[in-house]
């Protein structure tokens, strides 16, 4: 195929995915937040950069130009775009409708965005209610977690984020936005006083146990996100393509087939023994 992102097709490309039985799309939802030195789209980037790559290896469609969404605590900086989880979810819905109409049975989330959870599983939920498509949702955070239980060697925190963030700017054509400063400095995420919690933090590890989540503010504009200006733009290349090497091999150690047949199954499942015993569904 010419490209696998469904927004650079042309309608000719589109019609002869579906004729052939292809029905997977990767949606990459996005936001638009401070975030260090990185980019302020840079986990739109992130998703946007996975769900290609999912879509490459599972002969799916990759959904993007989806940037702006509900942010959380980072609506403290001016480069912040702030959209309410109420008009994200309505968003999503009328693309997902589309999408069903058009032909996609597959749908499937993609988010590199922690906060995305709150506008996603709304959804995911009410889409089902509705259409009888079960839409998931793949969070990279859980998914990197899950490599590195696999034998994915990756650091913990911003340090790993931002190797996967350079990887993704490659991966969609992006580099050049990436700052090449020789003089510039680097932000370092201010590391949390474990005597001295944010009283967002107390409230969180009270109510976390309990099933609920607690909207928070951050401090400062350094608290989320971090990088480093490049001293050169060979020193950002080779950044990047190590960075890519790793976003390819944590797709890799998602079992996307595995999911892709299950949603087919419980598919088939609601449509042949549930609906016909009620059919006021």
């Amino acid at each position: 195929m010419r490209t696998r992102i469904f927004n650079k097709m042309n309608s000719k490309e589109v019609e002869s995915y579906l004729a052939r039985g292809g029905k997977t799309i990767y949606i990459a939802v996005g936001v638009t937040e401070v975030h260090g030195i990185m980019p302020i789209d840079c986990e739109t980037i992130l998703a946007e950069a996975a769900a290609l790559e999912m879509a490459e290896q599972s002969d799916g469609l990759a959904f993007v130009n989806l940037p702006y969404f509900f942010p959380g605590g980072t609506i403290i900086g001016n480069s912040t775009v702030q959209v309410s989880v109420r008009d994200g979810i309505d968003y999503l819905m009328m693309i997902c409708r589309s999408l069903i109409d058009q032909g996609f049975e597959r749908l499937i989330f993609v988010t590199g965005h922690a906060p995305s959870v709150v506008t996603i599983h709304p959804v995911c939920r009410d889409l089902f209610q509705e259409t009888k498509v079960h839409a998931c949702h793949i969070d990279l955070m859980h998914a990197m977690s899950l490599a590195r239980e696999k034998g994915l060697k990756l650091e913990n925190g911003f340090q790993a984020l931002d190797k996967l963030l350079y990887g993704a700017y490659l991966k969609m054509d992006q580099m050049n936005f990436l700052p090449v400063d020789p003089d510039g400095e680097e932000i370092v995420p201010k590391q949390m006083d474990p005597d001295n919690p944010p009283p967002w933090r107390r409230l969180s590890s009270i109510l976390r146990p309990l099933g609920g989540i607690v909207s928070i503010y951050y401090e400062n504009l350094e608290d989320h996100g971090g990088g480093k200006p490049f001293a050169s733009e060979e020193d950002r290349l080779v950044a990047c393509q190590e960075g890519l090497k790793i976003l390819n091999e944590l797709v890799s150690y998602l079992d996307l087939k595995e999911l892709l047949d299950a949603i087919d199954e419980y598919h088939a499942f609601v449509r042949d023994k549930v609906l016909p015993k009620f059919p006021r569904l």
